[in-house]
C-alpha cells in the first residue's frame, strides 16, 4: 500500500508493517528513513544524534495522515513530525 500524504516530495511506504519515509532534501538527495537508521538534525539545542526506534501515522494539526519519527537520544527520546517541509527546515541526514 502507498500513500500520498504530502504534495510535495515524500511518501510513506508501508510494507510487511514496516514504515518507511521516503523524502527529497534541499540538496536533492532522495533519502529512507527506516527503523534503525541514525540520523542527525539540526534544533534549538544543536546539532543532535539518534536512532529511529519507531515511525507511526497519524494525524496532524490539520487532519492530514503524517509520519511522525520517534528518535532514542540514549535515555531520552524526541519525535518528529515525518512531513517534507519539517525534514527539510531541520536538515535531517543519515549518518
Amino acid at each position: 500500500m502507498l500513500l500520498n500524504c504530502n504534495i510535495f516530495f515524500w511518501l510513506t511506504l508501508i510494507h510487511f508493517g514496516h514504515i518507511i519515509v521516503t523524502y527529497t532534501d534541499e540538496k536533492g538527495i532522495q533519502m529512507e528513513l527506516k527503523v534503525g537508521d541514525r540520523i542527525t538534525w539540526k534544533s534549538a539545542a544543536g546539532q543532535l544524534a539518534g536512532i529511529i526506534y519507531n515511525i507511526s501515522l497519524s494525524n496532524n494539526a490539520k487532519n492530514e495522515t503524517t509520519a511522525w519519527i520517534d528518535i532514542s537520544l540514549g535515555k531520552r527520546g524526541v519525535r518528529l513530525c515525518g512531513n517534507h517541509g519539517n525534514l527539510t527546515m531541520m536538515q535531517v541526514a543519515k549518518i
